[in-house]
């Protein structure tokens, strides 16, 4: 197999990504690069020789000379806590990880703002409860979701508990009661079928 994408030769930092060429829309490159944490693309559209792979190690060069990652969020990092009822609370994490390239020595103004769902117990780990909503110089780029990091139970209601253990032992004590009413009845019936009998026996 050969690769036709000379890029990969012209710069160290080269990762990819694409070449092409049509009559109409002349020579085309999409080329990325990486250098640490940081990550490029550069796009080439409609070039008439075939300066593509100079001019696209430029624009990259200039991107990391001129710019730099900024982190938003990174995935399971705690960004809240949330209290869920009278005792329960729920971390919140985001769901996926993000960065912004900003411009070096220019002052960058970052806002988070969370957006709840409706939240009610129990809650499952990895359920998605709201998004955290950030701008960048008051300008909105990123929605990203926040999901629970652990599972949360409901709480055990004792005193639900203990009424409904004092009300089977109430209804208990009422068996007992009418069972022992019910033996005592009975042998008194029996009692006085037997004196009837033995009357009976006697006057014969």
């Amino acid at each position: 197999m050969i690769n036709k994408n000379k890029f990969l030769w012209r710069m160290d930092e080269s990762t990819g990504i694409k070449p092409g060429y049509t009559s109409e829309a002349k020579y085309t490159l999409v080329a990325s690069a990486q250098k640490g944490d940081q990550e490029l693309i550069a796009v080439i559209l409609g070039s008439s020789d075939n300066r593509i792979w100079d001019d696209a190690k430029e624009l990259l060069n200039y991107g990391f000379k001129n710019f730099q990652n900024l982190s938003l969020t990174q995935n399971n990092q705690i960004v809240a806590t949330l209290k869920v009822g009278n005792d329960r609370e729920v971390n919140l994490v985001p769901a996926r990880s993000s960065s912004i390239a900003v411009e070096n020595n220019t002052e960058t103004k970052i806002e988070k703002r969370l957006v709840l769902n409706d939240v009610s117990l129990p809650i499952e780990k990895g359920k998605i409860l709201g998004e955290l909503v950030i701008s960048i110089n008051g300008e909105e780029k990123e929605k990203i979701p926040v999901k629970a990091l652990d599972t949360v139970d409901k709480p055990i209601n004792w005193t639900r508990i203990i009424s409904n253990i004092l009300a089977g032992l109430f209804l208990l004590q009422i068996i007992v009661r009418i069972t022992r009413r019910s033996v005592k009845n009975r042998r008194k019936s029996n009692m006085f079928g037997s004196s009837n009998r033995r009357i009976t026996s006697y006057r014969i």
